[in-house]
């Protein structure tokens, strides 16, 4: 392969594991690497099943057999899932695509012609992206700027569905924030999230918001849990989704599943302090008081916001 053309597939591999959910998830950012630059040397023998075992999943090469530990096979599936889920809703197209098809573990890319691009998606996208990046200090301020550039962003690209889910994503951190009056936020959240949903029915993030709405609206959990298993099912290194998934089995009294879900969670991120309250309001909740006060002591000190957020557990 021509050095230009390796070039701009390590552009774009980088871009990918610069993304918030691979930064999450070490197996497949292992993964995804390990057979990108694999392929780019043409060491066909290495993109076997065996080798990957033990290069990516530092399995032992003598005792590895994978029928019997169907890592490899799991972890790809779930990483192509990822794939067509992130280009079937990213503003804009890059220069190459990299998929990998059903059947073997060689990636394949796909060069965009320039032509196929949409100017506008640059600026849907940075806007996107800067409303995350706010969303990400957790308050009532940075939450309505974020807002704002969501709002923007599904104007600049309405069949955006990352557009609509953000935006919806905005609404819910101001209620959760109890910086919006519920009902009004309630029922536009939730449009959003259908919104986004009609767009791409593989977003998993809107998936998750809609069902924290059905739960929230309509009582109606069974519903609720369907919806946020799906999210799991689409994108299971997503953290957030699995704390929304932890909130509502907590709110219905089913403690040890919002416990497994949340220590999961946390698992995916570690430095989200936001996970370790919920798992704190969890054992609240479960009346396990000596856990909660540990689980909130670390967050008197990280500003107001975040100490009333703590007050329940005085």
């Amino acid at each position: 392969m021509e050095k230009r053309a390796a070039d701009v597939i390590r552009q774009e591999l980088g871009r990918l594991l610069d993304s918030d959910a691979l930064r999450r998830a070490p197996s497949h950012t292992r993964l995804l690497r390990y057979l990108v630059e694999t392929s780019l040397s043409g060491d066909e023998n290495a993109l076997r099943e065996l080798a990957i075992g033990v290069h990516v999943f530092r399995r032992n090469p003598t005792t590895f057999d994978p029928k019997r530990d169907p890592i490899v096979r799991v972890t790809t599936g779930r990483l192509r899932a990822w794939l067509e889920s992130h280009y079937h809703r990213t503003n804009g197209d890059p220069a190459v695509r990299i998929t990998l098809p059903r059947g073997c573990y060689a990636p394949v890319f796909h060069a965009v012609s320039v032509t196929a691009r949409k100017p506008w998606d640059d600026r849907a996208r940075d806007l996107v992206e800067r409303a995350r990046y706010l969303l990400l200090q957790r308050n009532p301020e940075q939450a309505n700027l974020a807002l704002r550039l969501a709002e923007q962003a599904a104007r600049d690209a309405p069949q955006s569905s990352a557009a609509w889910s953000t935006l919806a994503a905005c609404r819910f951190q101001l209620l959760s924030l109890m910086a919006v009056e519920p009902g009004v936020t309630m029922a536009t959240l939730r449009h959003e999230a259908e919104t986004a949903l009609r767009l791409d029915g593989e977003n998993a993030e809107a998936l998750a918001l809609l069902a924290t709405m059905v739960h929230w609206q309509q009582f109606d959990m069974r519903s609720a849990l369907s919806l946020y298993e799906r999210a799991v099912r689409i994108e299971p290194a997503n953290a957030m989704v699995r704390a929304r998934f932890s909130a509502s089995l907590m709110y219905a009294g089913r403690f040890e599943e919002a416990g497994a879900m949340i220590m999961v969670a946390r698992t995916l991120d570690p430095l989200n302090l936001s996970l370790r309250l919920s798992e704190a309001l969890l054992h609240s909740y479960a009346r396990n008081h000596e856990k909660a006060r540990r689980g909130t002591m670390p967050c008197w000190s990280c500003g107001p916001i975040t100490a009333s957020r703590c007050s329940w557990a005085q």
